[in-house]
């Protein structure tokens, strides 16, 4: 019985520490989200097999690729190439235009802090 309490614990310990280390990762994502700035036209989108096959969007502008692992806005899934998309320092959203249209999705990376 001794066994099934400390195995128990260890995994409910386990559990405890990879969850706050995950909430600790998504939530530098969504810091880093909100003060990055950039904007450019949608060249592709794709799911990157190197990368834990995470959603990603390449811009003409960006220094980098675009990454959203836990993403639930349907942002990745609306955007089409050529789509102009428009992100400014200290906002949680993203603006995409299409067909002198605005559409703003606010990005999600399951961090608990995040505030809606």
């Amino acid at each position: 019985m001794k066994h099934i309490k400390k195995a128990t614990y260890f995994s409910f310990l386990f559990m405890l520490i990879t969850s706050s280390c995950q909430n600790s990762l998504q939530c530098a994502e969504s810091k880093e989200f909100a003060t990055s700035a950039y904007s450019g036209k949608v060249l592709r989108t794709f799911i990157d097999p190197k990368n834990h096959r995470a959603k990603t969007v390449m811009l003409s502008n960006a220094s980098t690729d675009l990454i959203f692992p836990m993403d639930t806005s349907g942002f990745y899934s609306f955007i089409n190439k050529n789509d102009s998309v428009v992100k400014k320092s200290g906002k949680n959203y993203l603006t995409v235009i299409r067909s002198n249209r605005h559409y703003n999705f606010q990005i999600f990376f399951g961090c608990p802090d995040d505030k809606f």
